[in-house]
């Protein structure tokens, strides 16, 4: 009886290193010395989200955008729309982030949302 417990015991640790291991990570914010946007305002968080996780992304979206990283920024904003859908700051900051990734966008002759649905844009 001992025998099978310290089996299971060690089969359920096993699973739980595993699958900690494979658990996704966030990426550390970048430390942002000279903003690759500084003409960008970031939008004021409402004292009623100020603590929450949707807040939290939010921040790590901007360390992201400041710094240039406007693909990871873009999911973060999605990710804290996602905690909070009435975050309205971190729609702000993802129309900002399309708005910083349509002039490469255009280039190729597609918008941000119609890169996303296969189709070609409007100009």
């Amino acid at each position: 009886m001992r025998k099978c417990t310290f089996v299971a015991a060690a089969f359920t640790v096993a699973v739980c290193v595993l699958l900690g291991a494979c658990a996704a990570k966030l990426v550390p914010a970048p430390v942002v010395t000279t903003p690759k946007f500084p003409d960008f305002v970031r939008p004021i968080v409402p004292p009623e989200f100020a603590d929450s996780p949707a807040a939290a992304r939010h921040a790590r979206g901007w360390a992201f955008l400041e710094s240039g990283d406007l693909r990871t920024a873009e999911r973060e904003f999605a990710a804290a729309l996602a905690l909070a859908p009435a975050f309205h700051p971190a729609q702000a900051s993802l129309g900002r982030c399309h708005t910083s990734i349509a002039p490469w966008n255009s280039r190729r002759g597609t918008s941000p949302r119609s890169s996303a649905a296969g189709t070609r844009s409007w100009r």
